[in-house]
Order: structure tokens, then sequence, then C-alpha cells
């Protein structure tokens, strides 16, 4: 398929899908709502322009978006829903996003962190440098219905997750037939290995709160790593800024998290090692 019809069948999944189990959705208070109680769909992966042409393949899987209710775009593709005004804004938002802004509205993703370690992974499986992994990969949220509560804890539960894997994820699999599945933490991790998936990776979600646990000193023999990190990359990359809050260039976000960079570097090598490649 090329990516028209790719597109094309997972709108058609997502649409499916979404008024199917709306009803069901609302059990779990998964769903998000605008103010006005609208129902928000599940979303298709972002799909890099370069996605069908690369080797290897790669799918990041963070795990939900942790919408507000009350956010202005949440509230637009809801009345895009409803309305049937742009019902493929609503289905296709990652994607839209991604063009209109360069945010695919996934944190870990949009602060660079998640394309950083897929150029890693494709760097470890082909020795390629000079990598943009952004054109090159795709990238979506285990959980499609899911905002934070007062609390400020997300919605999801394991029922959720299962759900929105058996609904969403396998479709989402079947149709990029990824060579690798990055998955950004355990939760993630745990739900996705269940399905025989080819080649799933763990790597530590990036959250500060764990970036700050893992911040040790750099040895000699991290330090060239890091180097060899940056060196993966295309100058375009690196001199790129993050489309999250603060702006900063991803070569500065290299050098600022480094030593997570280079303990996912060896967890990485590690378990590709483990699948023979």
């Amino acid at each position: 398929m090329n990516r028209l019809e790719i597109e094309k069948a997972l709108l058609k999944n997502a649409e499916f899908i979404s008024k199917e189990n709306e009803q069901e959705i609302k059990l779990w208070n998964g769903l998000v709502l605008s103010k006005d109680k609208l129902f928000i769909p599940g979303y298709i992966p972002y799909i890099g322009s370069e996605y069908l042409g690369s080797r290897p393949k790669i799918i990041n899987y963070a795990l939900s978006q942790n919408l507000h209710p009350d956010y202005n775009f949440v509230i637009r593709y809801a009345n895009n829903w409803k309305t049937k005004n742009n019902i493929e804004e609503a289905l296709n938002r990652q994607n839209t996003s991604f063009k209109n802004s360069g945010m695919v509205q996934m944190h870990p993703f949009d602060t660079g962190h998640l394309p950083i370690l897929s150029g890693i992974l494709i760097y470890l499986t082909t020795k390629e440098i000079n990598i943009d992994p952004l054109s090159k990969i795709s990238a979506t949220n285990l959980s499609k219905f899911s905002f934070r509560d007062g609390n400020n804890y997300t919605t999801d539960d394991e029922i959720s997750l299962n759900k929105c894997y058996d609904w969403f994820t396998k479709k989402e699999l079947e149709t990029l037939n990824p060579d690798y599945i990055i998955c950004a933490g355990d939760r993630v991790f745990n739900i996705i290995k269940q399905g025989n998936n080819s080649n799933p990776i763990l790597v530590k979600f990036p959250s500060l709160q764990v970036i700050n646990g893992l911040k040790k000193p750099l040895t000699s023999n991290d330090e060239k790593k890091l180097k060899l990190i940056i060196s993966i990359f295309s100058s375009e990359f690196l001199n790129r800024k993050s489309s999250y809050k603060n702006k900063k260039k991803l070569i500065d976000i290299i050098k600022r998290d480094g030593y997570y960079f280079v303990k996912m570097f060896e967890s990485i090598e590690r378990q590709i090692e483990k699948y023979g490649v």
C-alpha cells in the first residue's frame, strides 16, 4: 500500500472503532470531552513522509495524550467530529498537527527524545549517519481516550489500555508493519509485547523525573558515546528547535540529557542484539 491507501485504511478503522465503542469508552472515564460533552474519536498515528520507504521501519508508542477537556484544540476536534465539518482533522490530528506546527501532541516526541532514540536505533541497525529521523518514523499513543483528572492523574487503566490495543494498535501495527516498536515505558512495553509483535524495544519514558533520576557525571567512555550519538544526526536535525515549550535546539537537548541518551543507546544495543540483528 502507498501512504494514501494506508491513511485511508487507518482513518476508516478509527472512525468505525470510535463510533462502535463510544458508549463503552464512557464506562471507564477514558473519554475526552469538551465543555459540551462532545466525543473525541481515536486517532491514527503520525506517519513520516519517508516512513514507507525507510528501513528499518520504526513506530514509537508513548502512553497517552493526557488531554484536557477545556483545551481549545480538543474542543475544535470534538466539534469537527460532531458536526462532520472536518472528520478527517479529528481522526488524523497527529499528522495535521505536525504539518501545521511540527508537533504531534506527544510530549516525548515533541521534546525530541523519541526521534533521537529512533535515530540511535536506525544507526545501530544500519550504521547510517547524517540521519533526520523525523521523516522516517511513525509515532502515536497506546491510549486514544485519556486526559488528566483534577488530581493530575491520567484516566488510563489496564482495562482501557488493553482495549485500545485490541481496537487500534493491532490495526496500526498490521497496516504500518514496523520492524521495530519503541515503547516509552514499562506499561506500554508490557502490553505491546503480549501481542507477539516483532521487536519491541523498551526505553525509559523520558520524563523530567526519569531523566533527573538518571543524571550522573559522564565517564570518558560515556563522553565518547555521546559524541558518537551527536555524529549520527544531520546538522539540520541537530539545529532544529524542539516544538515543545522550551524551544531548545535538539543538539542542546542531547547534551543536556546526555547520560539518559548514553544509557538508552546501550540498552537499545543490547535489545537488538537479542533479536539477532
